[in-house]
């Protein structure tokens, strides 16, 4: 266990044994079996989050996000079952299992609002064939190619050497694609001119700091940008009204946070659609 974890930290580094080596062990191993008999089982759960359009109050696209719900325990963290999934074969499980049921879920919604769902480096890696997967799925369920999105981070676009060849295959279907957590990481700009990119979600931890110079020097630079490339810009994490406030001098438009909802079962979010598909500040 210690030399896995020196091996995971990186070259010329030293571990010595620790007992809470063993408990995070066997912690991990009760994530994944969990984890494993709910894909399995075809029990994991998908929630969705919308992302509103300020000007309309209007929902244009929900993002499904992965629940795990243990029957001893109740529901296991993203943060902790996620990477376990990342570490392990059941990525491919967790993501196909995904798209099938929250393609399927979009399928109850109207016409006009769409589902992202979460695609991993791992999972580009790993699977030599998204396209096929895709066109398996959209057929399966019967949804319009252009009401899903595919969101990524750079870190595929980094990590994964057939990227480009698929997200080309992706754009090529009809489906969009949108790059997460923009503004973390390299950001680099030769990706929006590269890749076939649809949508820019600048990421949330701008939301903290929002008023701050550097964050609305960022956020006006890549509206302008956006802008100019005929490409989305989704703005995330917003909790305050204050935060919405900050965001009026800029061209984004498309905002997700708990401001306007916070992410919930598909009966929920069917409801909340069908009720009333206009969401106000919350």
């Amino acid at each position: 266990m210690a030399l896995y974890e020196a091996k995971g930290a990186g070259r010329g580094v030293v571990r010595s044994y620790r007992r809470d080596m063993d408990l995070a062990l066997r912690r991990k191993r009760h994530v994944e079996a969990v984890l494993r008999r709910a894909i399995a089982d075809n029990t994991l759960e998908v929630h969705y989050q919308p992302i509103v359009d300020i000007r309309t109050g209007r929902v244009k696209v929900c993002e499904a996000l992965a629940r795990l719900r243990c029957p001893e325990e109740g529901m296991i963290s993203p943060a902790e079952f996620i990477p376990v999934a990342e570490e392990s074969d059941l990525i491919l499980g967790l993501g196909e299992t995904v798209l099938r049921k929250a393609c399927a879920e979009a399928m109850t919604w109207p016409d006009d609002v769409a589902v992202a769902v979460n695609f991993s480096p791992r999972q580009f890696a790993m699977n030599g064939d998204i396209v096929e997967d895709l066109k398996g799925v959209l057929r399966m369920t019967g949804l319009a190619p252009h009401r899903l999105e595919v969101e990524i981070t750079e870190s595929t676009m980094i990590e994964a050497k057939n990227a480009h060849a698929q997200l080309e295959g992706i754009s090529a279907l009809g489906v969009r694609i949108a790059l997460d957590d923009f503004g973390t990481g390299y950001s680099s700009l030769s990706y929006l001119r590269t890749y076939p990119v649809n949508k820019i979600k600048i990421d949330r931890s701008f939301a903290d700091q929002i008023d701050s110079v550097a964050s609305q020097a960022v956020i006006g630079a890549v509206s302008v940008l956006a802008e100019r490339l005929e490409v989305d810009v989704v703005f995330e994490g917003l909790e305050r009204p204050e935060q919405l406030e900050a965001l009026k001098p800029w061209s984004v438009y498309l905002v997700q946070g708990y401001l306007f909802a916070a992410p919930m079962a598909a009966t929920k979010i069917r409801e909340r659609l069908a009720a009333d598909p206009a969401l106000r500040v919350a």
